[in-house]
């Protein structure tokens, strides 16, 4: 009987240490994640960049890694996928990340991730000024700060979806996204694009 009672409390403890492991905010500081990309633009003028995708209760989450400062696991967004796009035979899945950095008021970082079958990834980012007339300074990283510093720790992923909702309907309708969004929407080219790099990836 004891021994019975011993089997059935460490079965609800590792039960309900299962249930936290699966919150968003258990996943933050991490190095590893179900993906990992380590990427590198092929003329070297970009510093080198790291960075993760966990899917955590049947949604995609980016983690992004600050490699110069030894940070690992930063919560960025969660990601949007958009679709399929073939380059040079491949077929590739189209996702979206977004995020506001506090040096760049007005602007969003917009980063396309081509995902492939095997090894190989793209990664484009693309610098977008997200006034449209209206100053709206660092409104989205002031958010992004609240949300990872007072936030419930079980509401973190759903507060982050609603950021990264919020980023993307901003930046669709200033870009005049269609509806549905599709993969040509992600070819934007005007003049709201501030800068644009590219990058080569490696998945594991």
């Amino acid at each position: 009987m004891k021994r019975f009672v011993a089997i059935l409390v460490l079965s609800i403890f590792s039960f309900n240490s299962n249930l936290y492991a699966q919150t968003v905010f258990d996943f933050v500081g991490k190095k590893k994640y179900q993906t990992n990309y380590n990427c590198k633009d092929d003329d070297n003028r970009m510093p080198p960049s790291s960075f993760g995708i966990e899917e955590i209760n049947g949604k995609k989450y980016f983690f992004d890694h600050d490699l110069e400062h030894k940070e690992y696991g930063i919560l960025v967004s969660s990601v949007i996928t958009v679709g399929e796009r073939k380059v040079q035979n491949e077929k590739f899945k189209v996702y979206l990340m977004y995020e506001q950095h506090p040096d760049g008021p007005n602007q969003i970082m917009q980063t396309i991730l081509l995902d492939g079958k095997g090894k190989k990834s793209f990664v484009m980012l693309n610098l977008l000024d997200i006034s449209s007339g209206v100053k709206l300074n660092n409104y989205f990283f002031d958010k992004w700060r609240k949300t990872m510093g007072t936030t419930k720790e079980e509401e973190v992923g759903n507060e982050i979806d609603l950021l990264t909702k919020e980023m993307h309907e901003h930046i669709a309708k200033l870009l005049d996204y269609g509806v549905p969004l599709t993969v040509r929407d992600t070819d934007y080219r005007g003049d709201k694009l501030v800068g644009q790099a590219f990058f080569n990836c490696k998945k594991k």
